[in-house]
């Protein structure tokens, strides 16, 4: 079967059998190339094809009925530097950007020899608060019914008791 074909079954049956408009205009321009004059524009064996031809006149109909294309969802643009948690993240990271310029090495081992350096454990412990807190205020907008519910329960309510005031 042919594109053809099936445009047959769809102005019959109204099933467009998982065909959108665009395969149908596409075969629409495939025959008016093929079958262009010297002198014609593309657009004018387009509207001759579609007008004379008796398989473009189905494949016209066929673009007409069939479902319009589906676009893929669109991806929110990603940065592919993460954002820093806090002061303390910034900081390491101008110290690793610093170490690499200045011993020659790739922002990742500046990065790998600080946070494995013992005498960074303060900075560390800082950046971890900090990732915490963010990741607590991530926790919190994705759930505001949850986290409303839990506010709102008292110790009455924990323990089974559900009198009201």
């Amino acid at each position: 079967m042919d594109v053809f074909d099936f445009a047959k079954i769809l102005i019959s049956t109204g099933n467009a059998c998982g065909f959108d408009r665009d395969v149908y205009h596409r075969e629409i321009e495939k025959r008016a190339a093929a079958t262009k004059r010297p002198g014609e524009s593309a657009a004018q064996a387009y509207t001759r094809v579609i007008t004379e031809d008796p398989a473009g006149r189905e494949l016209f109909k066929a673009v007409r009925m069939a479902p319009a294309p589906i676009e893929p969802p669109r991806q929110a643009a990603q940065d592919t530097k993460p954002k820093p948690a806090g002061p303390a993240s910034e900081q390491l990271e101008r110290m690793a950007r610093a170490m690499a310029k200045e011993k020659k090495l790739t922002y990742q081992q500046a990065f790998s020899r600080l946070i494995t350096d013992p005498d960074r454990k303060e900075l560390l412990e800082e950046i971890k608060r900090e990732e915490s807190r963010q990741r607590a205020q991530v926790s919190d907008s994705r759930w505001p019914l949850h986290n409303a519910e839990r506010e709102s329960r008292t110790r009455e309510w924990m323990n089974g008791d559900r009198r009201v005031g």
